[in-house]
């Protein structure tokens, strides 16, 4: 079936259900993010995740997300997938769109208006967007960039460790739009899950990690778990 089917339908089933109070409770029930919900509520994103089917047919009830979606030939490379979240799957998937689209690592640079030597490490899977260019990459290809997996043992490198925060700011920045942008009961929600002092920890803890003598003060004196929701 196609995703405006889907997407209808499950529109339909909202309206009519009582569980969740707005769509951002069903994303977090489901683990799925409210943009990309978004998306799959409006159809203008076909639910390719196995994943994602997965959890919105447990949540909703609707046959549709219980079969997998067939895979067809799209205008773009993510015939299976909507989500890309690791450097080699991100290279695959740029290789396969210039293949298609019968275009140079040159013409998509200067169509995504990303630097070419930036544009290249992306496409041999050197590295993985950040900022900007990340944005731009999900334009490009019309998909969601997760975070890749960075390995957590006491083996990783601190630039690594710094990369992987780099990442995390950048995808806080996406989230974080959407508040700004979105209405006062949108921010109230955030308001409520995510509480204040676990903010006002994390921005301290920052302020402190940039000079070494107030980090050792702060260590010293600060003993704080975040609260969440």
């Amino acid at each position: 079936m196609s995703s405006k089917t889907e997407a209808q339908k499950l529109s339909d089933w909202f309206a009519t259900q009582s569980r969740f109070n707005h769509w951002e409770a069903l994303a977090r029930f489901t683990g799925i993010d409210s943009g990309t919900l978004t998306h799959y509520r409006k159809g203008t994103r076909p639910v390719t995740s196995p994943a994602h089917r997965e959890a919105l047919f447990k949540a909703t009830g609707i046959v549709d997300f219980k079969s997998a979606l067939p895979v067809t030939t799209t205008d773009h490379a993510l015939s299976n997938q909507s989500e890309i979240a690791s450097t080699r799957q991100l290279a695959s998937v740029l290789q396969q769109y210039l293949e298609q689209q019968r275009m140079t690592v040159k013409d998509a640079a200067s169509k995504s208006n990303i630097p070419l030597v930036s544009f290249r490490r992306y496409a041999r899977g050197a590295q993985f967007p950040t900022g900007n260019n990340a944005r731009k990459i999900e334009q490009l290809l019309q998909c969601s960039l997760s975070l890749p997996m960075v390995p957590s043992s006491d083996e990783s490198s601190a630039q690594t460790k710094a990369q992987k925060i780099l990442q995390l700011l950048s995808a806080l920045k996406r989230e974080l739009d959407f508040f700004a942008k979105g209405s006062p009961a949108n921010r109230k929600e955030l308001a409520r899950v995510v509480k204040g002092r676990d903010v006002g920890y994390i921005m301290a803890l920052f302020k402190a990690l940039y000079n070494e003598d107030e980090f050792q003060r702060w260590l010293y004196f600060t003993s704080y778990d975040l609260q969440g929701e």
